[in-house]
């Protein structure tokens, strides 16, 4: 189905390029956690179930209750996949909302980069290479 609007598909286009930012950070952050561990399986599974469940993957976020909704706000995980399909249909479409949106992503996409390369830093500081 097409968007509701122009305006509404070039934002929506802007906010899914943050999304995948967001998730490329997201998993730079799972990657140097992992980079501590023998074995990678359950720290992915860990960070897979989490990310399914909070950004909507299992169960839509608009069929969860309003408190879980709010709480998943304040995470990473409801801008990665739910806000760029939203206002590409229509149901966001406030400007103040679509606003306070990209300015969220741009924080948690510059927190995430920011955690990320701290951990990535520190990880590889104590990187010890055996053999040839």
């Amino acid at each position: 189905m097409p968007p509701v609007s122009i305006g509404a598909l070039i934002i929506s286009i802007i906010t899914l390029i943050f999304s995948i930012g967001i998730m490329l950070a997201f998993i730079m952050v799972m990657y140097t956690v992992i980079m501590r561990t023998i074995t990678s399986q359950g720290i992915r599974t860990t960070f897979d179930l989490i990310y399914n469940f909070c950004s909507g993957g299992l169960i839509p976020i608009p069929f969860m209750p309003e408190p879980v909704v709010n709480i998943l706000k304040f995470t990473p995980f409801y801008y990665m996949q739910n806000v760029s399909f939203n206002i590409y249909n229509g149901y966001i479409n406030n400007p103040t909302e679509i606003t306070q949106i990209l300015v969220i992503q741009v924080v948690w996409l510059v927190g995430l980069t920011l955690l990320g390369r701290y951990l990535l830093n520190k990880q590889l500081s104590r990187v010890i290479v055996q053999g040839g």
